[in-house]
Parts: C-alpha cells; sequence; structure tokens
C-alpha cells in the first residue's frame, strides 16, 4: 500500500498545465559561399530537439528547420506563436550564425544577401515583438546559441559586433519571456573537438538531469542557466559564458525520474506480462547510449506512454519493435465475443464514418458506435468524414468477453487555397488577417468554410473575393486579376449649345 501511495504521489508531481510547442531551427549552410559554413550548428540543431521532446510532459508540436530561408523563418515562426494557447509553454532554439549592425541583431537564413542584411536576414527584436503580437501562450522561452563575435565572411572578419538586447530586454520585464544566450557580447561560441557546440552539449546534458540542482522532478531555466553558466566557461577557461534574463519556468522533467516513476508504475500493472515488464525495466534500467535500434523506438513508446498511459499503444510498438518474445501471438478473428465501443469526443467527431480494418461499420452521429462480437486480435479502428482528418488507432484484445472503449476527437481537415495574382507580388488578408508573404502564395485552411480574400497591389487597387473550402480535397486555384488604377479624367473642351466661340 505504501509503495502505491508512493507511485501516486510521483505520478501527480510530473503533471504540466498547458502544452509545450517547440521550434527547433538550424543554419549551417548557405547560398553565398563566402560565409562561413557551420556543420556544427545542424549538429547541435538535431542534438536538441532528439532530447527536448523526451524531456516535456505535455508535447504540443515539435518543428525543426534545417537551413531554412528567411521566408520559411518568419513564417514558421508566426505558425508556432499563433499555436500558443492561455497556459502554454512555446519554446525557440535557433543555432548558426548571428550578426549585429546599426543597433539590431540577427539571425543568418541560407538565401541571406550580406549586402543587404537589414532586408534578408531575420531580425531577432522584430521576431520578438511578432511573436509577443501573436501568442497567447503565457511562457516563452528563447535559447540563442549563436556568436556575434566571430566571422560572418571567410574573408572578412567582424569587429565591434555585440548582441544588441535592450529591446527584447524591455519585453522580458513584461513577464512572459525569457532567454538564453550562449555567450556574453562579443564573445565566441566555442565548438568541441568531439563535433558540436560546448553551450548545447552542456544544454543537453543538464535537460538529461545533469541540472536538476534540488534533486526533485523538475528542471527550471535557472537551474539549467546555473549548470550551463559552471560548465562552459569551465571548459573553455572562461572564452564563453552564457547568460540568462527573464522568468523562471518549468522547462523540463528529469528523464531519470521519469524512468524510476515508470518502473513502479509498470510493476503494478497487473495487465503486464512478465515477458513485457522485464522488456521494459531492461530499457529504462540501461543508458541510452546502450539501446539497441529496437529498443530505442521502445523507449519512445515509453515516454509517449508515461504521458499518455496508454497501455494498448504501448504494447502495439513494443510487439512492432519486435523484441518480446511470447508464447502466445493472439491473431486477428471473424467472430468472437468481444465488444469495442467508439465515442465522439467532440462535435466535430459526430460526423465522422467508423471503419474497422477497413471495413465501414456506421457513423457517430448519435455521439458514439458499438461493434460486437469481435475475436482476440489486433484491430485497425479508422474515423474518417469530409470534414475531418482521418485518424487510425490500433485496438488490441488480448482474451475473451474483452471490452474497449474508445473516445475520438475529430480533427478538422484542412484544404490548401493557392492564391495567384495578376500583377504578382500582391499584400494578401484572409478573413482580415494579413499573411507575412506575398502573392503568388498557398495557405492551407479549415474545411466547411467560406472566406474572405482581399489582395492590394500599389498602384493597382484593392480587389475581394470569396473563397469556398467545402471539403477535403485537392489544392484549390484562386486567381485573381487586380484591375489597374484608373487615372481621373481628363478634362474635356466644350462649347455652348449655340456653338459660340467668345464668352462675352
Amino acid at each position: 500500500m505504501k509503495r502505491l501511495f508512493l507511485a501516486l504521489i510521483i505520478l501527480i508531481s510530473l503533471s504540466l498545465v498547458g502544452k509545450t510547442y517547440i521550434l527547433v531551427i538550424s543554419s549551417g549552410e548557405f547560398r553565398d559561399e563566402r560565409i562561413t559554413p557551420l556543420p556544427a550548428a545542424l549538429e547541435d540543431g538535431t542534438t536538441f530537439k532528439n532530447t527536448i521532446e523526451g524531456t516535456i510532459e505535455t508535447p504540443g508540436e515539435i518543428v525543426e528547420l534545417v537551413n531554412p530561408s528567411y521566408a520559411e523563418m518568419l513564417s514558421e515562426t508566426l505558425k508556432w506563436a499563433r499555436r500558443g494557447e492561455e497556459g502554454d509553454t512555446l519554446i525557440f532554439y535557433y543555432s548558426g550564425h548571428g550578426y549585429s549592425t546599426e543597433g539590431k541583431t540577427y539571425l543568418i537564413p541560407k538565401d541571406v544577401d550580406t549586402d543587404l542584411i537589414q532586408y534578408t536576414a531575420y531580425d531577432l527584436e522584430e521576431a520578438v515583438e511578432l511573436i509577443d503580437r501573436n501568442t497567447e501562450a503565457n511562457n516563452i522561452v528563447m535559447i540563442i546559441d549563436a556568436c556575434y563575435a566571430g566571422s560572418l565572411l571567410k574573408d572578412r572578419p567582424i569587429s565591434g559586433a555585440r548582441i544588441e538586447t535592450r529591446e527584447i530586454k524591455d519585453i522580458a520585464e513584461k513577464g512572459r519571456f525569457s532567454f538564453l544566450f550562449s555567450s556574453q557580447p562579443e564573445e565566441v561560441s566555442l565548438e568541441r573537438p568531439e563535433g558540436g557546440g560546448y553551450f548545447t552539449y552542456y544544454l543537453v546534458q543538464g535537460l538529461l538531469g545533469e541540472a536538476n540542482i534540488d534533486g526533485d522532478e523538475v528542471i527550471t531555466l535557472e537551474e539549467l542557466t546555473a549548470y550551463i553558466r559552471e560548465q562552459v566557461p569551465k571548459i573553455t577557461v572562461g572564452r564563453q559564458n552564457p547568460f540568462m534574463f527573464g522568468k523562471d519556468i518549468t522547462i523540463a522533467q528529469d528523464r531519470e525520474k521519469i524512468y524510476s516513476s515508470l518502473i513502479v508504475e509498470l510493476t503494478m500493472n497487473r495487465n503486464l506480462t512478465s515477458d513485457y515488464l522485464t522488456t521494459y525495466v531492461k530499457i529504462l534500467r540501461q543508458a541510452e547510449e546502450e539501446d539497441s535500434p529496437a529498443e530505442g523506438e521502445i523507449r519512445k513508446a515509453l515516454l509517449e506512454y508515461a504521458r499518455s498511459k496508454d497501455l494498448t499503444t504501448l504494447i502495439i510498438k513494443t510487439v512492432d519493435a519486435g523484441t518480446v518474445q511470447t508464447t502466445t501471438q493472439p491473431q486477428t478473428q471473424t467472430k468472437g465475443n468481444c465488444l469495442l465501443k467508439v465515442i465522439a469526443g467532440n462535435e466535430l467527431a459526430k460526423s465522422g464514418t467508423v471503419y474497422l480494418n477497413d471495413k465501414e461499420e456506421g457513423t457517430l452521429q448519435d455521439g458514439q458506435l458499438t461493434i460486437f462480437d469481435l475475436g482476440i486480435g489486433i484491430y485497425t479502428l479508422a474515423i474518417d468524414g469530409e470534414k475531418i482528418d482521418k485518424q487510425e488507432i490500433e485496438i488490441k484484445f488480448e482474451s475473451d468477453y474483452e471490452t474497449r472503449e474508445i473516445r475520438i476527437e475529430g480533427k478538422p481537415a484542412t484544404r490548401v487555397l493557392r492564391i495567384v495574382t495578376i500583377p504578382p507580388n500582391a499584400k494578401i488578408w484572409i478573413d482580415g488577417r494579413e499573411l507575412s508573404s506575398r502573392s503568388p502564395w498557398q495557405e492551407s485552411l479549415e474545411v466547411g468554410k467560406a472566406y474572405e480574400i482581399e489582395v492590394y497591389v500599389e498602384g493597382y487597387g484593392r480587389d475581394k473575393r470569396i473563397a469556398n473550402v467545402p471539403t477535403k480535397g485537392e489544392l484549390i486555384p484562386f486567381n485573381i486579376t487586380i484591375p489597374e488604377a484608373r487615372a481621373p479624367d481628363k478634362p474635356q473642351l466644350t462649347y455652348p449649345s449655340n456653338n459660340a466661340r467668345d464668352i462675352p
């Protein structure tokens, strides 16, 4: 009883409010061959992504951009910011070149024009203001692994460059933002002989538990910063000194604590056979670098289970990995005595049709659907419809007379609208929202709606049209020819009705 109570306390303490959305940008290759390439930046971005996705309790979505263009960086930043709702956390990570000039700080995309930095590089201060205006998230963490005192061009070292933080400090004081930088102004972010940078290496080690100073179940940003600020200057002999400003928040779970909690929970789960339990405990107790490829997949499934508590999905993914040999493997039967109840998790799901092993079973218009007389085995349950995205779930019955209840939430389907204007390069508004890019452009829109499309080209004027996006389907071309603005009528010479030429 004492062990059960301890397990419950551990599991409850691991829960976090809100979701975490992560945007990872690594920029190391450039079209301008004069720019110094940064292979370590690409390695650091992937390492950070693979680490952070296993240390957050309630992931929303993780997007990774490798060598993005300026337009991609700006567009994905805006999409990422808009996903955040009240109670959510946003984490932005960048690894690559930094550049400062005329009081502005820039992050460098692959298509930067070094002669037009102000117009073709990612303005950090403007990006922070864009995020601030376009998200409801309560916590926003910006992690910047870039040096401003290094050399952007191979043959042109930078002198006097320094990161400018005044404006972003002003935003941080509002309470939502926190910033973690890899080095102080006028310092170089150094690379390890083994590959990758020192900053991200110790950032990752901290997330994996080394920064958990007080030994609880979570790692805070201040704990992480304290660990990095101790380790990086030590290994670089004081040449690189990370710094942070902004509020302290919980940024990660201590993965080792998660593993310990999982071992306790799984050991007490009577639905697990000894074969599965032995496999899970072995993986959770061994070092991650000792995992085989199959064990690595199971470890990911265990971390997903820690969040979802979906034991069926965990078992199915374990079977797919092929590491557990059981004495009996259930085979799908055409007739049996098991029961499956499918429940619509929201109103949108009620518009869906339910399929089992590709066979139509009925709709969810009444809020639920019951399927009788299923045999022991593994089934593929799917829900699809004209206004919802298709979803598939693996269902497994392991014994006679087993009953399963599955709740499915319908996810709005989208369809791409391609907006082409003549002339091109028009500003675009969709239902009053100005897009960050000009025409031609294409946007994914929720189906079942009509959208007001407004376009404007200087010298031509404006035009408004209605675009209907009724159901799922192929891309919808939406072409608009904007008439040229009409000049005022020219004055016309006229005469009196009696044709007189002289005016008395």
